[in-house]
């Protein structure tokens, strides 16, 4: 009899760690619930001076991963030269949601990234990897702040006549002090308590699209996302 409990019990352990490793196979993953896009278009900076503002849109992200965005673009005419071509600015945040595939992205470096053209660097103690094509006259700067937020600039300043000096001399303009204009401590309170929702099972989403400067462009509808589970021979 003790001879058949111990081959019961080693007959137990065996299902429970089969059990265990197909359960494994189907493990949740959970993303953060991202902001709404009207709530984004809040925590974008404010840009002043001769700035002037030609787009202001805030969206859902319709992907299996939810995640949300909002940019603002601008231009910047030089008075002094009326004919001279306009600065332009866009500034992003995009809350991924902690989505994989960008916090590996900022942890370890990607193809191409350690040429000339694209550095990683710090801004303000956050994480961030700088891109300078075409000659250095567009840069995009990314920054990762708090594990979920991906703050973004891009700059393209048309090029500057030789010996340009002086405070507009805009083809030097660092965008990194853009993404320093981003209220961190907004950001902060914006994260708190999270709402995490599982993206391995089926779910519905509700996909809005804010347009500040034409609110008849703006919209909403449902998306719903089918998980396809692995099939059993």
């Amino acid at each position: 009899m003790k001879h058949l409990r111990l081959q019961y019990r080693y007959l137990l352990y065996v299902c429970l760690f089969f059990r265990l490793a197909l359960s494994g196979m189907h493990a949740e993953e959970m993303a953060i619930v991202p902001l709404r896009p009207s709530e984004l278009l809040k925590l974008l900076p404010s840009v002043d001076g001769d700035w002037r503002m030609t787009a202001s849109v805030a969206q859902d992200i319709p992907d299996a991963w939810p995640r949300s965005k909002a940019s603002r673009e601008y231009l910047f005419n030089n008075p002094d030269d009326a004919e001279a071509p306009a600065v332009k600015l866009r500034l992003t945040i995009l809350d991924t949601g902690g989505h994989p595939g960008t916090l590996h992205r900022f942890a370890s470096p990607g193809p191409g990234e350690s040429s000339a053209a694209s550095d990683r660097i710090q801004i303000a103690g956050m994480p961030a990897i700088r891109k300078a094509p075409d000659g250095g006259r567009k840069t995009h700067v990314e920054a990762l702040v708090l594990k979920r937020f991906l703050l973004i600039a891009d700059l393209e300043a048309p090029p500057q006549p030789p010996g340009a000096t002086g405070a507009r001399d805009f083809g030097t303009i660092k965008p990194e002090k853009w993404l320093e204009k981003f209220n961190l401590a907004a950001l902060r309170d914006a994260a708190k308590s999270p709402t995490l929702k599982d993206v391995s099972k089926d779910h519905v989403m509700i996909v809005e699209r804010i347009d500040e400067m034409h609110p008849a462009r703006s919209s909403r509808s449902t998306w719903s996302f089918a998980v396809e589970l692995p099939k059993k021979d």
